[in-house]
């Protein structure tokens, strides 16, 4: 999910995963709670980064605020308020919350982490090792977003005790992979782990159930 066209510096770069990575609490959380209370957090999560955005738009003091607190962090784009409202924290959230909402919790919860963990090796790897580029991403930055995907299916709460389902979750992070490296302008935070979500969905309605 690199984007080699809104660079930050890669000190910020880390940082910014960082904070990116610390948000696995979300999911390992879930994973030991109910959907109603995971919902009920996260919905609050949202409204709160929904109010921050919209009103830096239109507070200078709540602007200063944020810039000063996150604008090492932020990338280009998301300082240019006359044309992007939100954040990337903000779509973020709200994609974790789709997630939960719309999926089972075995496969929210993988693909939440695939977003963050595939997201983070993604931008990090694609800052530092990228020579191919195709437009605003970087084939290494995909590799890496492929092999942590891998890691992820391999290490994530499963549906079934089937051991296909192992191998839905490659075929699925390859599909995934593939679409994260189309150089489309959409947020990857929203498309990635809702296409990872329903194609993950369907295919173990597919071959399992």
């Amino acid at each position: 999910m690199e984007d080699v066209g809104n660079k930050i510096s890669l000190k910020n770069e880390l940082l910014r995963k960082g904070i990116h990575l610390s948000s696995s609490a979300i999911p390992i959380f879930y994973y030991f709670t109910n959907k109603s209370i995971t919902i009920l957090l996260l919905s609050v999560a949202v409204f709160f980064l929904l109010f921050l955005d919209i009103g830096k738009r239109y507070s200078k003091l709540i602007e200063n605020i944020f810039n000063k607190c996150l604008g090492p962090v932020l990338r280009h784009h998301e300082t240019k308020k006359e044309t992007h409202l939100f954040t990337g924290g903000t779509t973020f959230t709200i994609s974790i919350l789709a997630c939960v909402l719309f999926f089972q919790k075995e496969i929210a919860i993988t693909a939440i982490f695939v977003m963050i963990i595939c997201d983070t090796a993604a931008a990090i790897i694609g800052k530092q090792y990228g020579r191919i580029h195709i437009k605003n991403k970087t084939i290494e930055g995909s590799a890496a977003f492929f092999i942590t995907g891998l890691l992820v299916i391999l290490f994530a709460p499963k549906v079934s005790n089937d051991v296909i389902e192992y191998y839905i979750g490659f075929g699925v992070i390859l599909l995934t992979t593939i679409v994260e490296l189309i150089p489309l302008r959409f947020d990857d935070n929203i498309v990635l782990p809702i296409f990872f979500g329903l194609i993950y969905t369907g295919a173990i309605k597919l071959f399992i159930t």
